[in-house]
């Protein structure tokens, strides 16, 4: 409370972090649900024959969490080794996966952040006048 009351462009800031952190909360849950979805589906996909099987499910390749481990960093830093999607339904659900989260999905969060902000902006003049009162 005492760094709303010191100057209005702190006061819009401090306001617009959490604002912007309350908005992102579903943004975050969408993400995730896409993310499992998608690592479920290179699992799919992707696993050996011999996985089904018990003899080889102690592989990374048979490891549900490799997936994921995957297609998180495929999200993040745009991973791609062609020689792991050996199927052209995999190249092309991993074409979509990366449509889909980054360029969608980071036009969304930018959006929701540009949003929350413009909220703030307009309800910081009454709650800097506000926070100076109270202090």
């Amino acid at each position: 409370n005492f760094l709303k009351g010191i100057n209005i462009q702190l006061a819009t800031f401090v306001l617009a972090i959490g604002q912007i952190t309350k908005d992102v909360l579903w943004f975050c849950v969408i993400v995730f649900t896409l993310v499992i979805a998608f690592s479920q589906m290179f699992f799919t996909v992707l696993a050996p024959g011999s996985c089904s099987e018990k003899v080889n499910a102690d592989e990374d390749s048979c490891k549900e969490s490799e997936y994921f481990l995957k297609t998180y960093l495929l999200m993040i830093f745009q991973e791609f080794d062609r020689d792991e999607y050996t199927t052209t339904f995999s190249v092309l659900l991993a074409v979509i996966y990366s449509f889909i989260v980054v360029l969608v999905m980071l036009n969304v969060l930018i959006a929701v952040a540009s949003d929350s902000y413009e909220k703030c902006l307009v309800r910081s003049d009454r709650l800097f006048g506000r926070a100076r009162v109270m202090m």
